[in-house]
């Protein structure tokens, strides 16, 4: 899709709240504008404009060429749409224009005021790439200063890197970290096993290569029964982490500058086995 910004709005806003964030997104939106000089339109990026604030929707976009998608947020939230799971959801694909000043920082506002259980955001994105969204989101509502943060859920999803097992499974997750283990998680009870490195785990998956690395077609029949086979093989090593020593579990999220970047990141169980 290009860089964009996901999030999901979980209930619709009280009109109180409502006029709460209609009061910052001013503040907010106006800071971008006149002191970071990025122009702002309507949610059509139409020139001469500006963004909408009203009782019922915030909406706003870059300006002529420097305009993208659409940000909109809801003081209700709309119907579900076909393509979606759940009501709610929503993106912006900014493809990193300078309204993405505008959009991190609103974002960064959402997941943490005025109640940080309403969205939840996650992104093509890195939390390196909200760092001056949050900035600028401190400095154009200094009251919040001390609350406002990076999304939570973008600090979760920093915890991860590829390789991407092909998992059907709903009961594990297979993870490769940034702290260079590799976890099997349980979802519902967070039961752990972990890889010490990413090297042995890359061995797990050859050597299980059929399940855990699937490729080509996928009917209901080859479905379910990769499904089995994921449920199974992880179930094992779960089962036998605390025995084995291997019970830790992963970093709860990992914020910008916690974990050295390094200069190349494999992709797949081949380059890993290959360093």
């Amino acid at each position: 899709m290009g860089y964009t910004h996901y999030w999901n709005q979980s209930r619709d806003f009280t009109r109180k709240e409502w006029t709460q964030i209609r009061e910052d997104m001013e503040a907010l939106l106006r800071d971008v504008q006149h002191v970071q000089g990025i122009p702002l339109a309507n949610g059509a990026g139409e020139p001469g404009t500006s963004p909408e604030i009203s009782d019922t929707k915030i909406w706003f976009n870059g300006v002529g060429d420097d305009s993208h998608e659409t940000f909109c947020l809801n003081r209700v939230r709309p119907p579900k749409k076909e393509w979606q799971n759940q009501r709610g959801g929503d993106f912006c694909k900014t493809a990193r224009k300078p309204y993405d000043l505008a959009v991190t920082a609103v974002l960064c506002y959402l997941a943490t005021l005025p109640d940080p259980t309403s969205h939840r955001v996650s992104s093509d994105g890195h939390g390196r790439d909200f760092l001056d969204g949050l900035a600028e989101a401190r400095r154009a509502l200094p009251r919040y200063a001390n609350i406002l943060d990076i999304p939570m859920g973008i600090l979760e999803d920093d915890r991860w890197c590829p390789p991407w097992p092909h998992l059907f499974t709903n009961q594990y997750d297979f993870r490769f970290c940034v702290d260079g283990k590799t976890y099997v998680r349980h979802l519902k009870t967070s039961a752990s096993y972990c890889f010490p490195d990413h090297k042995e785990a890359a061995e797990f998956m050859l050597k299980n290569r059929g399940a855990l690395d699937a490729t080509g077609f996928f009917d209901e029949k080859r479905r379910a029964s990769l499904k089995r086979q994921q449920n199974a093989l992880p179930a094992r090593l779960v089962f036998y982490a605390e025995d084995l020593g291997r019970g830790q579990t992963p970093p709860a999220y990992v914020r910008p500058g916690d974990m050295p970047e390094p200069e190349r990141r494999p992709y797949s169980i081949e380059e890993i086995l290959a360093l």
